[in-house]
């Protein structure tokens, strides 16, 4: 059985940050708003079939740049603007890296990578373009765009936020914790 996970990430003025920031429901009002103000409020989502882009996106960071982008894993993050430089250059330095052929990762090499190391995998960093809404595919010709995708869009907001002296907020929704016997 696998698990389609709702991504949502989007520019945050400090004043607008949540006290709490550990569940969907300490952001829903938040994300409502955004979403109500699409596309000016930058809000962007993605889906993520059981955490592949995720995953992918924070090995490939690790064994690429050393950079721990840990907050990809986290239900809801806000992120300032260290954790947002580290951010940008690392997947800055990802996506050049996947123009060519991604090596073996080592200690953090996974089965999913081999989607991005298919024949003309490396073109899919080319085809990929930064967008609001990104379609999830985790398998055949279309998984690399949607993965290089959803990376576009993320380092995107990233900038976004960094330029404009915003957090970004990131948040993935994982039924499972709302309707566990799904």
């Amino acid at each position: 059985m696998s698990h389609l996970i709702p991504v949502i990430f989007f520019p945050v003025a400090e004043a607008e940050v949540p006290t709490r920031l550990e569940t969907w429901d300490d952001v829903a009002a938040l994300v409502g708003r955004k979403l109500d103000t699409a596309p000016h409020s930058g809000y962007r989502q993605a889906a993520s079939r059981n955490w592949w882009h995720l995953n992918a996106l924070w090995r490939l960071s690790m064994a690429l740049t050393g950079a721990d982008l840990g907050f990809l894993m986290d239900e809801v993050s806000c992120l300032g603007p260290e954790t947002l430089t580290r951010a940008s250059h690392s997947i800055e330095r990802v996506l050049l890296m996947a123009q060519g052929r991604i090596p073996n990762l080592g200690a953090y090499e996974h089965t999913d990578l081999a989607l991005l190391r298919q024949p003309g995998a490396e073109a899919a960093v080319s085809a990929a373009v930064a967008e609001p809404l990104v379609e999830s595919r985790d398998s055949g010709s279309g998984a690399a765009i949607a993965f290089y995708s959803f990376v576009k869009s993320l380092l995107a907001a990233i900038d976004e936020c960094l330029s404009t002296g915003s957090r970004l907020m990131y948040i993935q929704i994982d039924y499972r914790a709302y309707h566990p016997h799904a």
